[in-house]
């Protein structure tokens, strides 16, 4: 009986301690649903990426970020995308490329994807 009253304790303590990352990790993001027909979705770019027109993620996520918060050095080049790319690496890092990966090699196993080589 003690292993069961443990257990649940673990699973209510994990939720409920995943519930609070969650909350504090994204309390400034705003997540914005797009629709179909919003014109990133008929770009020439996103044409060329999803050829089999295969369902894509229609939200953005915006945040608020002062500007004293982001480094000097990053703002001088914004025409090259400077600013986005510690969001971007914050983001395609350790769990989003390996889940990444993960989707990929389940619907299309090739040497690129494959995530044990």
């Amino acid at each position: 009986m003690d292993f069961l009253r443990i257990t649940i304790q673990t699973l209510a303590l994990a939720g409920a301690g995943s519930t609070a990352f969650w909350q504090l990790q994204t309390h400034n993001s705003n997540f914005i649903p797009h629709s179909a027909s919003d014109s990133i979705f008929h770009s020439l770019a996103y044409l060329q990426t999803k050829p089999n027109k295969n369902p894509a993620t229609h939200d953005l996520c915006a945040r608020k970020v002062p500007l004293e918060k982001i480094k000097p050095q990053l703002l001088k080049q914004p025409e090259e995308g400077k600013p986005l790319q510690p969001f971007c690496a914050g983001i395609w890092s350790g769990w989003g490329e390996f889940r990444c990966n993960f989707n990929l090699e389940q619907e299309e196993p090739t040497q690129s994807t494959a995530i044990n080589t």
